[in-house]
């Protein structure tokens, strides 16, 4: 090798050399700077020099993902899901399956693809269904197709709080007297809520309805000290503004200023008394205490009451001395002399007065006191009557109660009972849906023990069980035989009618406490529209019935002989709104868009002394509604009091509170539901109980201050005899 070459190697390696120094001296004390700096702290930003800043990191490739928003008008409410749209489900087909897949399977199901998530193979399919029935459809059809691997609904989601409250919706029926045990339970059968919701959500034109109720004389002082349940007129006649009217066709005849009391002082179903009771369940004010059934109606409904009979035609019921069934037991309590009873002619008078004093619906919770032959003469003179106001006033409805011998109605052998077209005749069911015995109105412990009873004095057969005996005694609701009807039936079982005194609820059993449950239901309905004939009312109210009754899990078919089945206001009520929608060329509104329309849906979430608030509306009648917020207690707040928003949009504020606890209520001004909530500095909340007034704007002052307050029951058994007594005389041989 020549020098000249060797010197031209070495320059190259002395020239490769120089490159690595040069690198470890830029690039190593860059590592260590980076190293080092890291270690100063978590807040240290330091880019090394091998990295530059503007270089974008590298895609991820997820392929398509697209999805579709759902449309307002499409939203529903569910009690299991809450609000989602009705027309929308996803699926998540085999890895095998594909795009084309996809679409077959859409197609297959009446559906098209809106929306597509590659990764997932997930497919977002949408079809014209408008209610949680039409969705429930899709998706059991959709878990049905070979290759879905998953199918969802649509559900709504929320943020995730420590400390998170739910509102409470305004309703009479979260007073505390339906909040304790089952007391809410009769209103619940048939649907009480969801028609008031019906009602106010649909924004549909109420008229006047005149009810006419025979019975006892009303009790003026009903809601005692607490509230005002039924409305008189003042001195110069005058009502209060937007309430229920009280009109007695004799003031001095068929008022008392007086509670019923027993001849011991005791008082009888809280001093109220069967009229009273029954004026109750029809039109009482939703406030504290009973929540009338026709209360909605406000100023439309005019509540008529009559007694009986007049003068000499209405007689203290006065007991045997002795009890039994041979006459030779002494009763175990005095019977009540207090019970009123008019005669049948009287009966008569009373039922024309009426219809000349304008009722068109008039409640009859009375009838003979047993069963039998001999009423047949007395049971074609009501057949006689009835027919009559048929002819002439067909718009004239009468309900009456079938009476609780536990015996079966013949359409001769009660004054009720029969088929006619302006004649409803309501059974008891017990609040799971049976028919009413004795054993849902009467002591457990008593009952057992005259079981035992009665095994051993032969009264019952030795393999007799203890329904038999139920059978065999004349406690219960009566029932359809051949020859009668019982139209339809509601909960006669335990139902709320008053307070006492005291102010512990008041609760009563018999087909009296059924009846006006029917009645109420005529009068929304005659209210929503007047041209109603009685046939037309009582054909609803039959083909809207229900033929079971749900109970937790549990469902019940409603026996056969207790007609076509349980009452359903709601049904009625939404049967009558689409009725004259349909006349007028207008779409049937669905359940799910009435409930979502008369909701509003609050919640908080903070701690300490400062929350969030959102409220949104599941559905709307019109495009979009406004909700006011207002606030009791010291605080501070941000954001506007009034806020618009569209079907599942959201309302916010921002609440600082400066007193312990704070009371909010969230208001909707298309239709004056609400709901309400208490916020607590300690982070302890809770929703509020509300009373209300359902005549369209919420009204109610009573709060309680502790959640933990319950109010326990005063039981009263009343059920149309004219002495309680103990059930060893009532044994039916």
């Amino acid at each position: 090798m020549n020098v000249s070459r060797l010197k031209t190697v070495l320059a190259v390696i002395a020239a490769v050399i120089a490159v690595i120094a040069l690198a470890l001296l830029v690039v190593r004390p860059g590592i260590l700077l980076l190293n080092l700096t890291r270690q100063a702290g978590p807040y240290a930003t330091v880019t090394s020099p091998l990295i530059r800043e503007t270089d974008p990191p590298a895609p991820v490739e997820l392929g398509k993902y697209e999805i579709r928003e759902p449309d307002p008008m499409a939203l529903i409410y569910s009690e299991d899901w809450g609000t989602l749209p009705a027309n929308q489900l996803a699926l998540v087909l085999d890895s095998d399956l594909g795009p084309k897949d996809a679409k077959r399977i859409a197609a297959d199901l009446g559906c098209e693809i809106v929306g597509e998530i590659e990764i997932l193979n997930f497919y977002q399919i949408e079809n014209d269904g408008v209610t949680e029935e039409d969705l429930r459809a899709l998706l059991a059809a959709a878990e049905a197709v070979a290759g879905v691997k998953i199918a969802a609904v649509n559900i709504p989601v929320f943020s995730r709080d420590p400390t998170v409250i739910e509102g409470e919706p305004c309703s009479p029926l979260n007073d505390p007297m339906y909040k304790e045990g089952d007391n809410g339970r009769s209103y619940e059968m048939i649907g009480l809520q969801e028609a008031w919701d019906f009602i106010r959500a649909s924004e549909v034109d109420l008229n006047r309805v005149k009810v006419g109720v025979i019975d006892e004389a009303v009790y003026t002082k009903s809601g005692h000290e607490f509230s005002k349940e039924l409305h008189l007129p003042d001195e110069d006649g005058k009502y209060p503004e937007g309430k229920v009217r009280t009109i007695a066709l004799d003031k001095d005849r068929d008022l008392t200023d007086s509670e019923y009391k027993r001849e011991d002082g005791s008082l009888i179903q809280g001093g109220l008394g069967h009229g009273t009771s029954v004026a109750h369940l029809i039109g009482a004010e939703a406030n504290s205490g009973t929540s009338g059934i026709a209360a909605i109606l406000g100023s439309n409904l005019e509540l008529q009451v009559s007694t009986k009979g007049s003068g000499a035609t209405a007689v203290p019921v006065l007991p045997p001395a002795t009890g039994g069934e041979n006459g030779d037991e002494p009763l175990p309590e005095p019977a009540d002399p207090t019970v009123w009873q008019g005669f049948s002619y009287g009966i008569l008078k009373g039922m024309l007065e009426q219809v000349k004093k304008g009722a068109t619906l008039i409640n009859l919770s009375f009838g003979p006191s047993s069963l039998g032959p001999e009423n047949e003469n007395s049971s074609d003179m009501m057949q006689n009557i009835l027919e009559i106001m048929q002819e002439r006033y067909p718009k004239v409805l009468f309900v009456a109660a079938a009476g609780n011998s536990n015996q079966a109605v013949d359409g001769k052998n009660d004054f009720w009972g029969k088929n006619l077209p302006n004649l409803i005749t309501v059974g008891a069911l017990n609040q799971d849906g049976g028919r009413a015995k004795a054993d849902a109105w009467r002591d457990q412990t008593m009952l057992e023990n005259l079981y035992q009873e009665f095994l051993a004095d032969g009264s019952l057969a030795p393999d007799s069980s203890f329904d038999d005996m139920l059978d065999r005694l004349n406690v219960g609701s009566n029932f359809e035989g051949p020859g009668g009807e019982i139209t339809l039936s509601a909960c006669g079982s335990n139902v709320p009618v008053g307070l006492t005194p005291d102010g512990r609820t008041v609760l009563a059993n018999g087909t009296s406490f059924a009846a006006p449950q029917v009645t109420s239901a005529a009068a929304l309905i005659r209210s929503i529209n007047p041209e109603l004939s009685a046939a037309d009312i009582k054909q609803i109210l039959q083909e809207t019935a229900a033929r079971e009754v749900k109970r937790g899990d549990t469902v019940t078919d409603v026996p056969e002989n207790m007609g076509a089945g349980v009452l359903r206001v709601d049904e009625a009520v939404l049967r009558v709104i689409n009725d004259l929608r349909i006349a007028e060329n207008k779409e049937p509104l669905t359940r799910e868009l009435l409930s979502g329309a008369s909701r509003v849906k609050l919640q908080a979430s903070g701690e300490g002394g400062n929350y969030a608030l959102i409220a949104m509306i599941p559905a709307a009648m019109k495009a979009e509604c406004e909700l006011k917020i207002e606030v009791t207690g010291s605080h501070s707040m941000t954001g506007s009091p009034v806020q618009k928003v569209r079907a599942g949009e959201e309302a916010g504020w921002q609440i600082s509170l400066q007193d312990e606890e704070v009371f909010v209520r969230v208001s909707r001004l298309d239709n004056g539901a609400c709901a309400t909530l208490t916020l607590k500095a300690t982070g302890e909340s809770g929703g509020e109980i509300s009373p209300a007034d359902l005549a369209g704007t919420w009204r109610g002052t009573m709060i309680m201050e502790k959640a933990e307050v319950t109010l326990s029951s005063a039981v009263a058994t009343l059920d149309d005899r004219p002495y309680p007594g103990d059930l060893s005389d009532l044994y039916l041989p």
